[in-house]
């Protein structure tokens, strides 16, 4: 396994990560806060499906040429 060279960019920049984070603090909220679905007024499968939504967005992110983040500027 290999660091790509333009990391940081890729940490500022990138939707994957962001979505990446955004999953983690979800899935993170839920384990500490087991109410937090009902406290949103969400059901549980609904909280869920959010959670889906976003990791898949990320899978999509990932796949994505961003201008910002390619080793040689292009998309």
């Amino acid at each position: 396994m290999k660091i790509v060279t333009n990391w940081l960019p890729l940490l500022k920049h990138a939707w994957s990560i962001r979505f990446i984070i955004l999953a983690g603090v979800l899935t993170g909220l839920e384990a500490l806060i087991p109410d937090l679905p009902s406290f949103l007024n969400l059901t549980d499968r609904q909280f869920s499906a959010i959670n889906f939504a976003v990791v898949t967005g990320a899978f999509v992110a990932r796949l994505v040429a961003q201008k910002k983040v390619t080793d040689n500027g292009e998309s």
